[in-house]
């Protein structure tokens, strides 16, 4: 059904393609825009993320990604590699160093992620299948919402590259040997940045390679092509794994090591086989997509969901394994390979999903979302053909996802805004009372957040050239090069969160600062000086 699309085709549809990347990625362009006004700060995990990118550059190269639920061997590990830093930093720079470059390096991302998926799609099927891979993949775009594909969360980053290693690993089982740089970094920046795309990438992976290995060795006139793409493929993924894995072999333990111990014996217990079942089922639910609700859906309690709340996910089964049937009585080699990826991928995903243990938070499976989404486009795809379909219906269908998912895009707005603008407010009137030529210990006295602000108050105070660290029992948040010991410091400062803490610290230490959000979710924030 689906073939390679010869090169001299790809003058005439060039522009079409082109056109339609520019589509899907004008959304995120009208979001951004939207949000470069109030200012925005990184905070939390965000200002984290920043702080490694900064690092790209500032002489401290990151070499593993961002720090997580992750522990073993006494020490906290970090998601596996630092690619989707070194990604955004070109872009990061380039928009001015700021926390809305920060976005908007994640939003470039996306739409790039997003065009080259429609390349994908129109190697395998020329303007037909992008046109129709354009409105399944805007529908899933307009799912998640502008606000997550311009988030550089670690669990934000790999979204829309998920669905372009998907489309790769159809193309490489198809023969398309082009792919396969295309499916080593995909694939390389989805397991290295969040750790739930591990087990379903080396699934595919290995699916990929067995079957490159296998042609190679059955057909020797097509052992050149596959050599010099094969070989740029595995060049590429050498290189992008290499941080993690000389920090693997020059520390001990290795963040790898650590990774593997925090799986072994991890510090909660894991999902039940049937709360992992009912998350697996709550992603195929098609509505749920339809309606938006993906950062929404996830089980967080062993209860088990009753059979209404199962139907929907059952049902997509139930049809799709009809495709199957029909591909396989059609003897439709391209779509069956189609359906294989979608087979091992949603296995995969089921298995990653019961090695999950504490709360299963909605960001640890969204990529499943990406992998429904291809299993409705390969379900429609079989039940009809696009050779019966009219090329202005799918254009038609295209626009129209499109235009709902640039709409949605208008309306985007960034999160906390009240905190955002505290910690802003704080960091003015701290760095009013500091000297540029001291360096500062921050001691940091929040028992309400989970993941303390403090950090993007650090991150703020570094742009305006102060030196302010924290201490070393943040390292694995901040980075070792941003900690200091209280010997070596000239002064210590103090973070402090809630009226209680502030109104004890009044008594024991000066004053620099304070502000109230406003808001009973957030209480006041304070920075004194210690004598």
């Amino acid at each position: 059904m689906f073939r390679p699309v010869p090169g001299r085709h790809l003058s005439r549809d060039g522009l079409a393609v082109g056109g339609l990347a520019v589509a899907l990625g004008m959304p995120l362009v009208v979001a951004l825009v939207v949000l470069r006004d109030p200012h925005w700060l990184t905070l939390h995990d965000l200002a984290q993320v920043e702080m490694r990118v900064r690092d790209v550059s500032g002489g401290h190269p990151p070499a593993l990604g961002l720090g997580g639920r992750i522990e073993g061997y006494g020490q906290t590990g970090s998601h596996p590699g630092p690619v989707s830093f070194y990604a955004l930093w070109p872009f990061y720079e380039l928009f001015g160093a700021s926390s809305w470059a920060l976005q908007a390096a994640a939003g470039v991302l996306s739409a790039v992620a997003a065009g080259l998926a429609v390349w994908l799609a129109h190697r395998r099927g020329g303007l037909m299948l992008a046109l129709a891979a354009t409105a399944v993949l805007a529908v899933l775009l307009r799912g998640y919402g502008a606000e997550l594909l311009t988030s550089a969360w670690n669990p934000h980053m790999p979204l829309v590259w998920w669905w372009v290693f998907l489309l790769a690993v159809w193309s490489v089982l198809l023969g398309d040997v082009v792919a396969l740089p295309v499916l080593a970094f995909a694939g390389v920046l989805c397991a290295e940045t969040h750790i739930p795309y591990v087990l379903p990438v080396a699934a595919l992976g290995a699916l990929a390679v067995g079957v490159v290995v296998a042609r190679g060795w059955r057909d020797p006139s097509g052992r050149r092509p596959l050599l010099v793409w094969g070989g740029a493929a595995a060049g590429l993924a050498l290189v992008l794994v290499a941080p993690p894995l000389v920090e693997e072999v020059t520390r001990d333990p290795g963040n790898l090591t650590v990774i593997v111990e925090s799986f072994r014996h991890p510090s909660s217990a894991r999902v039940s086989r049937g709360e992992a079942l009912d998350v697996w089922l709550e992603h195929l639910d098609v509505v749920a997509l339809l309606r938006q609700q993906t950062a929404e859906v996830a089980s967080t309690t062993d209860t088990r969901l009753d059979l209404g709340a199962r139907l929907p996910g059952l049902a997509l089964l139930a049809v799709w394994a009809g495709a199957v049937v029909v591909a396989w009585r059609r003897r439709d080699r391209d779509l069956l390979r189609l359906h294989l990826v979608v087979a091992v991928a949603e296995g995969a995903t089921l298995l990653a999903i019961s090695r999950i243990f504490g709360p299963v938070w909605p960001y640890l499976v969204l990529s499943s979302w990406g992998t429904t989404a291809l299993m409705v486009l390969a379900t429609l795809l079989t039940f009809r053909p696009l050779a019966s379909v009219r090329l202005g219906v799918v254009a038609t269908a295209a626009a129209v996802a499109v235009a709902a998912f640039a709409v949605d895009s208008a309306y985007t707005d960034n999160a906390e805004m009240e905190l955002v603008t505290a910690v802003g407010d704080l960091t003015s009137a701290t760095a009013a009372r500091l000297d540029h030529d001291e360096r500062y210990l921050l001691e940091i006295d929040d028992p309400v957040h989970i993941v303390t602000p403090a950090f993007g108050f650090v991150l703020e105070l570094e742009k305006r050239g102060y030196d302010v660290r924290t201490g070393e029992r943040h390292a694995a948040a901040v980075r070792s090069h941003r900690t200091i010991a209280p010997t070596d410091a000239d002064a210590v400062l103090h973070f402090v969160v809630g009226e209680d803490l502030i109104t004890e610290w009044r008594s024991r230490a000066q004053l620099l600062a304070e502000v109230d959000p406003g808001t009973e979710a957030e209480p006041p924030l304070a920075v004194f000086l210690v004598p």
